[in-house]
């Protein structure tokens, strides 16, 4: 085949429409469908396959703009074991600016409004976000998922419902 030949042959394959963390589940939103000249060996996923790929986990973070192949995706959940996925109520100022999905955090409980018997605000543990959500209410607050330890999770669980966590962005 000749190379004239070869660049003439295009296929569909899916790449991704935006970034996509490790953990994270694929959603239709997340695949785009791109025309790539013949490359014989190149571990491409076909564009026909994009429902058997909706639905899968990252094992790694994934970069908008680039090509999906299998060995990035796994059946099930991506989380450590002993991991478990929480959610919480951010108000503002409890998580900083810029704040984003695949973040590493530190979680801070802080004591409730009007606590008179003197509580510090305590350490519970360290967290990955997972997704962010802003109120729909427009009332400040964030909706967020967090992969936990497993021994943290009530505690956390507890905190985030009542508006009592904060996150504290740790660099990777």
């Amino acid at each position: 085949m000749s190379l004239y030949g070869a660049a003439a042959e295009r296929t569909q394959v899916i790449a991704l429409a935006r970034d996509v963390p490790a953990g994270a589940e694929l959603a239709e939103a997340d695949l785009d469908a791109v025309s790539i000249g013949f490359a014989d060996g190149l571990a491409t996923i076909p564009a026909e396959r994009a429902a058997d790929v909706i639905g899968k986990v990252a094992t790694v973070d994934l970069a908008a703009a680039s090509l999906l192949v299998d060995s990035q995706l796994s059946d099930g959940s991506a989380l450590p074991d002993g991991t478990v996925i929480v959610g919480a109520v951010l108000k503002d100022g409890q998580s900083p600016l810029g704040l984003s999905i695949g973040d590493d955090v530190e979680l801070v409980e802080v004591p409730a409004a009007g606590a008179i018997d003197g509580s510090e605000p305590m350490a519970r543990g360290r967290a990955v976000v997972l997704d962010l959500a802003d109120d729909a209410e427009g009332q400040g607050a964030r909706r967020v998922s967090l992969a936990v330890a497993r021994d943290d999770s009530k505690a956390v669980a507890a905190a985030g419902a009542d508006g009592r966590l904060s996150l504290i962005v740790v660099p990777r």
